[in-house]
């Protein structure tokens, strides 16, 4: 026996939420009807807008939250958390305002699909190195922490990793020599000095906080650690923010000597050449 074919008719019915009369679709199927649609068109887009709404606002919740859990884990400092560029300080003395604005830009302009950009591209995004010489406190770290918060800011759900990972220099080479001291029994409860150096050399984008900051008697292993970095990242086209109390000489005799400069080398060619001196005063001893 063959099954008869669905039909449909059309028929003036009430809207269930305006009242108002309007032309609907019924459907004709066994001997049975079917009337598609109980509201007007009007009220139908009415309720397809706020179901939208109440979908962006659950998918805007939940990215929230990935952001808020992103900020915890990233190594921003928890007297950064809620420090970023909307509450940075330009009128200081110096040529604060200048840094400030290419700090905003480079946050602005770094791809939140690093991976797609990368392949894209296939060169990598710039990186960048903010120095002072003779001052401390005049909001270097402000400024990298803006940055990292403002990439986080950025991100609209894409299928991306935690695109910034911030640390200090004098906190990566603590955590280093803290591997060296484990009993056999707690490496493997305990992260290794190759997940720490995994975790730096590829993240997205690396911020190095207060490099050459705290003198240390082994400089073999500070140059070994950070060629070791600055190589991995430089391999793998990945950018790096480095703060620091040193000129380009400072930062040679810190890295190395004249005879082993591979690691400025390469910090050299992933800034483009460009280091940004931050002027000023402490922002800490007042204006």
């Amino acid at each position: 026996m063959e099954s008869k074919p669905l039909e449909y008719s059309t028929t003036t019915v009430i809207c269930a939420t305006c009242g108002i009369e309007f032309e609907t679709t019924v459907a004709h199927l066994f001997g049975r009807q079917f009337t598609i649609g109980k509201y007007c068109p009007d009220c139908s887009a009415r309720f397809s807008e706020i179901e939208q709404y109440q979908e962006d606002c659950k998918l805007e919740a939940e990215n929230m939250s990935i952001r808020r859990r992103w900020r915890e884990n990233c190594g921003i400092d928890p007297r950064y958390q809620a420090k970023d560029f909307a509450n940075f300080d330009t009128s200081r003395p110096g040529n604060i305002e200048k840094i400030f604005h290419k700090c905003v830009d480079y946050a602005e302009q770094y791809p939140i699909d690093y991976k797609a950009w990368l392949a894209r591209t296939q060169k990598p995004y710039p990186s960048l190195v903010l120095f002072s010489v003779g001052v401390w406190g005049n909001g270097k770290t402000h400024l990298v922490s803006s940055i990292a918060h403002r990439i986080i800011d950025r991100w609209k759900g894409e299928n991306v990793p935690n695109p910034v990972h911030l640390i200090s220099e004098p906190e990566l080479y603590e955590r280093i020599q803290q591997t060296y001291s484990y009993s056999y029994a707690e490496r493997e409860q305990k992260e290794s000095e190759q997940e720490i150096m995994n975790q730096l050399c590829r993240a997205p984008l690396l911020i190095i906080d207060d490099m050459g900051k705290t003198p240390r008697r082994d400089m073999d292993f500070v140059r070994r650690t950070m060629f070791n970095i600055i190589n991995r990242r430089y391999k793998a086209l990945l950018p790096v923010v480095i703060t620091m109390n040193k000129d380009l000489e400072g930062l040679r005799d810190y890295l190395g000597n004249s005879s082993d400069e591979a690691t400025l080398d390469r910090i050299m060619e992933m800034t483009e050449g460009k280091f940004l001196q931050v002027t000023g005063t402490s922002y800490r001893r007042g204006p």
